[in-house]
């Protein structure tokens, strides 16, 4: 197995990362995070794995958020259960 961090999902081929996505809806397609990572909000990068011979078997984004949109947040107070 090899671990990656790369910065664009675009460095995924989609058929690669959608295949992975397939049943996780819309917002963990590549189409969706590609268009994500142009909010100046957040940074985006993604964790991948592959076999040893090179296959995808597993991917997740990962966000490093500059300034948080939603008002509502507010990560001072997180829910019940929740780990920092």
């Amino acid at each position: 197995m090899k671990t990656e961090i790369v910065s664009s999902v675009r460095d995924v081929p989609a058929a690669d990362w959608d295949r992975l996505a397939e049943h996780a809806g819309v917002y963990l397609s590549h189409r969706w995070l590609a268009g994500e990572e142009t909010d100046p909000t957040a940074t985006a990068s993604y964790a991948l794995i592959r076999d040893d011979d090179g296959t995808l078997v597993a991917a997740a984004p990962l966000y490093l958020v500059h300034s948080e949109p939603n008002t509502y947040y507010e990560p001072a107070h997180p829910p019940p259960g929740a780990r920092r």
